[in-house]
């Protein structure tokens, strides 16, 4: 398996971990946690992505249907 194949896994594998949708995941700390865990565990020696870049390949995989779909966040209605 190619080291990208194998970032994609782990990427893939980090969102499936995490409770929120890719929609609500920009500046939580989930993705604060995914983005470092992604960086630290990646097999390939290229520089380190930015939380952009993780986002922007989350997108991608996404898009690919690779990722699992998860609810969306529901906020309590007002009465």
């Amino acid at each position: 398996m190619s080291t990208i194949r194998m970032d994609e896994a782990l990427l893939i594998r980090l969102y499936s971990e995490q409770p929120r949708s890719v929609d609500a995941l920009p500046y939580t700390l989930e993705m604060d946690d995914l983005f470092t865990r992604y960086n630290l565990n990646r097999s390939s020696n290229r520089p380190p992505i930015t939380r952009r870049e993780a986002y922007i390949k989350l997108l991608s995989l996404r898009k690919g249907g690779k990722l699992i779909k998860k609810p969306k966040a529901t906020t309590p209605r007002r009465v």
